[in-house]
């Protein structure tokens, strides 16, 4: 017999029938489904974070209703006529492959200002060819950079010869848009003269 007392268990009491091994499994199953919770809520505040991202980029895009470039030049300002359904950008550049593309600054100071503000382009579906249906009284609108729009009306439409130079003389006391583009096979200008008619904006 050893010296000690040995702690008498109590009466009735089997260690035997507690089930020691689904306790465990049970344990391993709720902590697994723990970390899987845990790992799903950061996935989710982190998809939700990734979100607000994108969607405060979105905003700002949305927010700049003109873009910087168009077809790589850069972006003056919008076009508008819509009789012959023509909206296009105005692009800064004289290069023959950007007066293809859309309507460009031939010559000018800046848009919805004092001044004749010159553009011009190609006789092409996508750009000019349909200035030909437009008549004296017709109007038109720009919107510049800085989103102010200006209405115009047609004063003018002349053809003249491509050594015709005058149509591009500057003035300083209206605001004119001139639009120019080639009609009988590039021999000849059809050349557009509108003035502003609002002055609000």
């Amino acid at each position: 017999m050893s010296g000690g007392k040995r702690m008498a268990e109590p009466e009735g009491f089997d260690w035997s029938q507690i089930p020691f091994k689904k306790i465990a499994i049970i344990a391993i199953v709720v902590a697994v489904i723990l970390l899987i919770i845990a790992f799903s809520v950061h996935i989710v505040n982190k998809k939700s974070e990734e979100t607000n991202g994108k969607t405060d980029t979105v905003s700002e895009e949305n927010n700049e209703k003109m873009p910087q470039k168009y077809e790589g030049y850069d972006v003056l300002g919008e076009l508008v006529i819509e009789k012959i359904n023509l909206d296009k950008y105005i692009v800064d550049s004289k290069e023959d492959d950007a007066m293809a593309k859309a309507p460009i600054k031939l010559y000018g100071e800046k848009l919805n200002d004092i001044g004749n503000f010159c553009i011009a382009g190609h006789n092409y579906d996508e750009v000019f060819e349909k200035l030909s249906e437009l008549e004296v009284g017709d109007k038109f609108y720009i919107i510049d950079r800085e989103d102010i729009i200006q209405d115009y009306e047609i004063k003018e439409i002349l053809e003249v010869e491509p050594t015709k130079l005058d149509v591009l003389m500057p003035v300083d006391d209206k605001i004119q848009v001139t639009l120019i583009t080639c009609i009988e096979g590039a021999s000849k200008r059809l050349v557009i003269v509108a003035e502003r008619i609002n002055i609000e904006g």
